[in-house]
């Protein structure tokens, strides 16, 4: 499959966390003034085995400044995926999707942001569910 990738960054932790429980994803078309608040409510999350994937779905505003910036200060592996181009928020998730490595997928939209134990509510209650209900 051809994607339109300009190029793909991460931190350094990224390389050092190769087995998360969970991926967080966030695809973004423009949203500077909000995207911050987003990336900072995945980052300071009382459940740490994740990582993060920011993809910027072709937008028209730089957001490249305020994304490398939080990589560098960011407690937990992030990757940021710059697409040329993108026709919709699922095409930037898929892009995503193809290179997440968590056994767990959460969508985080870029104009939300995630209370401080979001995850670890998630990971527990999911692990509560007999595993022949979780297909339902």
């Amino acid at each position: 499959m051809d994607e339109p990738i300009i190029s793909i960054k991460t931190n350094d932790l990224w390389s050092m966390n190769v087995t998360p429980l969970v991926t967080v994803i966030t695809s973004v078309y423009n949203r500077r003034e909000l995207l911050l608040r987003a990336m900072q409510s995945v980052d300071n999350q009382s459940f740490k085995n994740m990582e993060y994937i920011v993809v910027n779905n072709g937008s028209s505003v730089n957001i490249d400044d305020v994304v490398e910036d939080f990589l560098k200060q960011a407690t937990i592996p992030v990757m940021y995926i710059k697409r040329s181009s993108g026709s919709g928020p699922h095409t930037g998730k898929n892009s995503a999707i193809r290179r997440a490595r968590g056994k767990y997928l959460s969508m985080l939209d870029s104009d939300d942001e995630f209370l401080p134990n979001t995850m670890q509510v998630f990971v527990n209650y999911w692990e509560k569910l007999p595993v022949e209900n979780r297909n339902e």
